[in-house]
C-alpha cells in the first residue's frame, strides 16, 4: 500500500466495450473527482476498434484520464491474460478494479497476485442461456476477489446466495452531481420540434437497454391502456435505447396501433435533452440495483414512475419521491401515468422531494468517500495477508 499519506493509490480499472455505459461513466467521474488521492488508469478491453469511434477512449481523453487499450478478439480470448499481466507489471497497481463478468473472470485466472482486487457488481441479466452460464461462472470468480462492491441490499442478497462471503460484500449506492442538468427551455423546445411533438402534448420518457429485464413491453402495454381509457391528455412516449428487444418492441407498437403515441428513438449518447422536455420519466424495470437513470431523472426535476424491483425501493419511497408500481403490472403503470398526467400539483411535490433526496443522499462526494474507504480496506487486508507492503513484483 502507499508508503505515506501523500502517495496516491494506484488503481487499474478494467472496462469492456467502446460505449460509455453507466458503470463506465461512474468510473470516469470518480477518477476525475479523486485525482488528489487516486491515480486511476482505465484498461479498456475493446473489440473491433479499427475504423470505429471508441466513445470510452474519447471520454477518457476529454477528462485527461489515462487509458490503456487491450484489443479483445472475442468472448473467449484468453490471450488477454498475458497482455493484462504486462500492464500490471508496468503500472504496479495497489488495486485492480473490475466492473463486469469478463474482467472478473480474467483477474480470477491471473492466479497468485500481490495487488488488491475490488470487484464491482452491477447485477445480472438473464435473457438467454449464454448469459445464465456467464452469471454462474461470475459467482465463482467473485469468490476469489478481496471485496465486492454492489449497489443495493437486493443484489447483496443475491451475492450471498451465490456463495460470496458476507464479510466481502460492501454496499455503495450510486451518486449523481447536483449540477447534472441545468434547465434550458430552448433545448426542450428544440427537441420537441425534432420529434414533431405538438404544443400541449405531454412527453413521457424512458431510457435504458432494450432487454427483457428492463420491462419496456409493460410500458408499451400501459400506453395502449392509457390511450384506450380516453381520460388522459394527449401524450407521446419516447423510449431511448437499443438492444435485443428492439424488434419485438417495434412489432408490439405496430400491433397495438401506437405509431403516433409511442416511439423507439434508439440509443442516445446524451439523454440530458430528453430530460429537458420530459413531463414524466418511467423506469418499468423487472430487475434493478441503484439505476443511474433514476437518479438522473430525480436531479433533473422530472417526476418518476418506477417499479418495486430490486434496489429501487431502497432509493425512492412511494407517493413521496416517486410513484412505485408492482413490476410487470401494466394496469397499475397506466393508472400511475394517468394520475401524474392529470394531477400536476402532486407531480410537483414528488419532483421537489426527489430532487432534495438525490442532492443530499446520493451525491458524488458520498460515493467517492465510500469507494476510497473500500480501496483502503482492501489494501489493508492484502497487506495483512502478505505480511508486507502491497506491491506488484517485476
Amino acid at each position: 500500500m502507499p508508503s505515506s499519506d501523500s502517495e496516491k493509490i494506484r488503481v487499474l480499472s478494467l472496462i469492456e466495450g467502446q460505449v460509455v455505459t453507466s458503470p463506465a461513466n461512474i468510473v470516469l467521474r470518480f477518477a476525475a473527482d479523486s485525482r488528489a488521492s487516486v491515480d486511476l488508469r482505465i484498461v479498456n478491453l475493446a473489440r473491433g476498434t479499427g475504423g470505429h469511434r471508441n466513445g470510452l477512449v474519447a471520454a477518457a481523453a476529454e477528462g485527461e484520464i489515462p487509458l490503456t487499450q487491450l484489443p479483445d478478439r472475442g468472448p473467449h480470448d484468453l490471450g488477454l491474460i498475458p497482455k493484462l499481466k504486462r500492464v500490471i507489471r508496468e503500472h504496479r497497481p495497489h488495486i485492480v478494479q473490475t466492473n463486469s463478468v469478463k474482467s472478473h473472470f480474467l483477474v480470477a485466472l491471473l492466479g497468485k497476485r500481490r495487488f488488491g482486487w475490488l470487484a464491482f457488481h452491477h447485477g445480472y441479466t438473464n435473457e438467454d442461456l449464454k448469459m445464465r452460464l456467464y452469471n454462474r461462472l461470475d459467482r465463482i470468480s467473485l469468490r476469489l476477489c478481496d471485496e465486492v462492491v454492489t449497489v443495493c441490499n437486493a443484489f447483496a442478497d443475491e451475492l450471498l446466495a451465490g456463495g460470496i462471503a458476507r464479510e466481502k460484500i460492501r454496499i455503495i449506492p450510486n451518486g449523481i452531481p447536483p449540477d447534472f442538468l441545468e434547465r434550458d427551455p430552448v433545448t426542450g423546445r428544440e427537441w420537441r420540434e425534432r420529434f414533431g411533438i405538438s404544443d400541449g402534448e405531454r412527453v413521457i420518457v424512458s431510457a435504458g437497454r432494450l432487454s427483457p429485464e428492463k420491462g419496456h413491453t409493460f410500458l408499451v402495454d400501459a400506453a395502449a391502456k392509457l390511450l384506450a381509457s380516453g381520460g388522459a391528455p394527449k401524450f407521446r412516449v419516447l423510449i431511448a435505447g437499443s438492444g435485443l428487444l428492439e424488434q419485438r418492441l417495434a412489432a408490439q407498437i405496430r400491433d397495438l396501433k401506437l405509431a403516433g403515441a409511442v416511439q423507439l428513438i434508439g440509443f442516445q449518447p446524451d439523454i440530458k435533452p430528453l430530460f429537458q422536455m420530459a413531463d414524466i420519466f418511467v423506469l418499468p424495470s423487472l430487475s434493478e440495483g441503484s439505476p443511474m437513470v433514476l437518479l438522473e431523472s430525480m436531479i433533473s426535476r422530472v417526476p418518476v414512475i418506477t417499479t418495486d424491483a430490486g434496489g429501487i425501493p431502497e432509493t425512492v419511497t412511494h407517493d413521496e419521491t416517486a410513484l412505485l408500481v408492482p413490476a410487470g403490472d401494466s394496469e397499475r403503470l397506466a393508472a400511475a401515468l394517468l394520475d401524474l398526467l392529470t394531477h400536476p400539483e402532486r407531480a410537483g411535490h414528488i419532483t421537489e422531494a426527489a430532487y432534495a433526496l438525490a442532492r443530499d443522499s446520493f451525491n458524488p462526494q458520498l460515493y467517492n468517500s465510500r469507494v476510497l474507504a473500500s480501496f483502503k480496506n482492501v489494501m489493508s487486508r492484502k497487506q495483512r495477508a502478505l505480511g508486507q507492503r502491497v506491491q506488484v513484483p517485476l
